[in-house]
């Protein structure tokens, strides 16, 4: 008997709502196609183009080539533009022939806003290695910054792209397909311990940010620009990624201890997320945390931590009062942590949905509020994730009852359930 073929793991489909057809017409009245090539009329093609992204839902493993697959399938010739199906698996097949593709290593070249003490030397993190403040000696970093002047002088005399004060520099190398995608992997890992780091420095001190000019929460922060290079450091593509309106004024991060301690103790930290049977979960949770406190606009940044609130909780696509309900599970004060997640989904929504931001007065301690919840679920998960064996049982955790006397009476009602079920098999096989 013939074998049934395994099921394809798609990584493509169509967002609920969308109209993919009518997006795909409206994409078709503006290509023209000749010779077996495509092209687009210009200004239409960028306006249509992030509707089409939208309208298309990717795996958490296809994110980033996502709209690379996008634009390979649009600008297929033979594909007829009136079947999203049909545009779907020409999506899907696109992403095969990325996969398939032969990588390369790139190196790429951060700074972050931070003097002191090496924080690490090296660390692995999945596809990634980090090297942390490099000798300026060796000679991929003498190529590398003679390629980053050289880029700098190419992209004009902006003031985000000149040299910066109190920065350390941090080598990314990883394996990729193309220079995009070593790019987003390589700021991930380097958020990820940014967000680690800062997540240790902020549960430490209080948040007192906003007296005049608006600042991001976080000490160490991604530099103003970052440039990606060969193994022997030249330059592997003639582009540069900045920060238009980047400023940091803030001071260093500052640790006790000798180097030797400090490096010992994040990388007793670093073991313990990735030894986490949740670090998957906690790594989104860090990145989340930390690209929400990059933020100098106070708004962005309270949205983004509900955002990381509703993340690690599970509770993306349900009610508020279940957000709420399973944050204050995880506090021993819960009923006054209950009111503090009330205090900030309101505020969350008002900007939302009024337009109406924290006063002045009153814009730190909002977010300190925040920053308190969502360290708080971090901390959570980064000591406790061993429990679990998946994400869903810390949901299930967070969903148990407060009440003392009926979590006691459901454990004898389980006890009890456990003993009969194990006489009705014992009674079976006799």
């Amino acid at each position: 008997m013939e074998q049934p073929k395994p099921k394809k793991t798609l990584h493509f489909s169509i967002e609920p709502g969308f109209d993919a057809n009518l997006i795909l017409r409206e994409v078709a009245k503006i290509r023209t196609t000749k010779n077996g090539r495509s092209s687009f009329n210009g200004f239409e093609y960028h306006y249509l183009l992030p509707i089409v992204v939208s309208s298309i839902r990717a795996s958490k493993d296809a994110v980033l080539f996502k709209e690379k697959c996008i634009k390979t399938a649009l600008s297929d010739a033979d594909l007829e533009l009136n079947d999203a199906s049909a545009f779907v698996e020409r999506c899907e097949n696109a992403l095969a022939e990325l996969l398939a593709s032969p990588t390369q290593t790139f190196r790429v070249l951060f700074d972050v806003t931070y003097s002191g003490p090496r924080i690490i030397q090296r660390l692995k993190d999945g596809e990634c290695s980090l090297h942390w403040q490099p000798s300026e000696k060796s000679s991929f970093m003498k190529n590398a910054l003679a390629a980053r002047k050289k880029l700098t002088a190419l992209s004009g005399n902006h003031a985000s792209l000149q040299p910066q004060n109190g920065m350390t520099t941090v080598v990314v190398t990883t394996e990729a397909i193309d220079f995009q995608h070593a790019l987003y992997m390589a700021r991930d890992s380097v958020d990820r311990l940014r967000g680690l780091i800062n997540f240790l420095a902020n549960r430490n001190r209080s948040i007192r940010l906003f007296g005049g000019t608006p600042h991001a929460v976080n000490k160490m922060r991604l530099g103003p620009f970052q440039t990606i290079h060969n193994l022997d450091g030249t330059s592997a593509i003639e582009q540069i990624w900045y920060e238009p309106n980047w400023h940091h004024s803030q001071e260093t991060i500052k640790f006790s201890g000798s180097e030797k301690e400090i490096q010992k103790g994040i990388r007793q930290w670093w073991k313990t997320i990735v030894r986490n049977p949740m670090a998957d979960h906690i790594s989104e949770g860090l990145l989340r945390y930390c690209r929400s406190l990059d933020q100098h606009d106070s708004d962005a940044a309270l949205i983004g931590l509900w955002g990381a609130l509703e993340a690690l909780t599970g509770t993306q696509m349900l009610k508020y009062e279940v957000t709420v309900s399973r944050i204050q599970r995880l506090f021993p004060d819960h009923s006054f942590s209950r009111q503090i997640a009330h205090h900030l989904r309101l505020r969350r929504n008002a900007h939302i949905h009024a337009a109406r931001s924290p006063g002045s007065e009153e814009v730190d301690m909002v977010l300190h509020h925040a920053d308190r919840l969502v360290s708080g679920v971090l901390d959570f998960y980064i000591r406790f994730g061993r429990h679990f064996r998946n994400v869903q049982e810390s949901y299930d955790f967070m969903d148990h009852s407060l009440n003392l006397d009926s979590l006691r009476r459901q454990r004898q009602l389980i006890d009890r359930s456990l003993s009969f079920r194990s006489k009705a098999t014992s009674t079976k096989k006799a």
